[in-house]
């Protein structure tokens, strides 16, 4: 006989450390515990080092660094180029706000993040030869990052110091 711990009241074994052991379900053959972990154990430093996202985006930071380049255009995703863009000393810097506006748009429309060399190359900020070769200059440098699928984006990490490297 198999009885389901999800079912009824799930009987509930305080484990320290701010572990809850909860039994989801019980036979003559076995038993099967889940373990939750949670916050409340407030005395442990460490505990403010904790996140449900490890790469998290802080979205006001990327929010202040694109708004005077660029606009996402709502249905279509497209990127919208402001004037202060075309502004934009070197190619780098371009492509790195470019990227930037990839992040934004993933983490707003829960898109994929990051462009391919073509669509960076269909947007028409620069030559293709110049794409070609900023691209493969800020890879070789670790500026931004490629996925599998050769999507290039710019860590979050780097938001700041993009927004520095503009001033």
């Amino acid at each position: 006989m198999i009885t389901n711990g999800l079912q009824g009241s799930l009987p509930k074994l305080d484990a320290g450390m701010g572990r809850r052991i909860l039994l989801l379900v019980q036979s003559e053959e076995y038993v099967i515990y889940l373990i939750f972990l949670t916050m409340t154990d407030t005395k442990d430093p460490l505990a403010a080092l904790i996140s449900n996202d490890v790469k998290a985006t802080d979205r006001a930071k990327l929010a202040e660094l694109l708004s005077p380049f660029l606009l996402i255009d709502e249905g279509t995703k497209e990127f919208g180029f402001l004037t202060s863009f075309s502004e934009l000393k070197g190619n780098g810097i371009k492509i790195e706000i470019l990227l930037a506006g990839a992040k934004a748009r993933s983490l707003y429309f829960n898109v994929s993040d990051g462009l391919t060399p073509t669509e960076i190359i269909d947007t028409g900020i620069m030559a293709v030869g110049s794409v070609k070769s900023t691209l493969k200059s800020l890879f070789d440098s670790h500026q931004i990052k490629k996925d599998k699928e050769g999507r290039y984006y710019l860590p979050a990490h780097r938001i700041t110091e993009v927004a520095k490297n503009i001033k």
